[in-house]
């Protein structure tokens, strides 16, 4: 970070006379959302938040500033997945991609065998009623 406005070099094209490899610049832009502007956005949203009806806040959405690489977002997903935490469909719209029929079951990895997938001898964990609010 770099003086009073806490700017990591690398996003004002210094590199600080060090060599920083990929995840020295990714926790340093991590710190910068976290302890730059994350309190500007907390003050901004308690004063958004002033002007609305009682009962009602504004929250700043800052997942993409600390958005991971694809490959951690993939295996994120398909941890949740495996855990029944998360249906194959949540994890595509995540990603922006369509749904696909039969992926709003939940799947549950045990030990070698799936349950949850239609046409296999264990049986499904279940599917959800009525789709989540999304």
């Amino acid at each position: 970070m770099k003086g009073a406005y806490r700017i990591p070099l690398h996003l004002l094209a210094g590199t600080g006379g060090d060599t920083q490899t990929y995840q020295n610049v990714e926790s340093a832009g991590i710190n910068f959302v976290r302890y730059t502007l994350l309190p500007w956005c907390r003050r901004l949203e308690d004063a958004f938040s002033d002007l609305l009806p009682a009962g009602q806040r504004v929250r700043f959405n800052t997942d993409e500033f600390t958005r991971a690489d694809l490959l951690t977002r993939v295996n994120a997903a398909k941890e949740q997945i495996s855990a029944g935490m998360m249906t194959p469909n949540e994890a595509r719209e995540i990603e922006n991609r369509e749904p696909y029929e039969g992926g709003d079951q939940f799947v549950m990895v045990l030990g070698t065998a799936l349950a949850g997938i239609q046409g296999g001898d264990l049986p499904t964990i279940g599917t959800d009623a009525i789709p989540p609010e999304r």
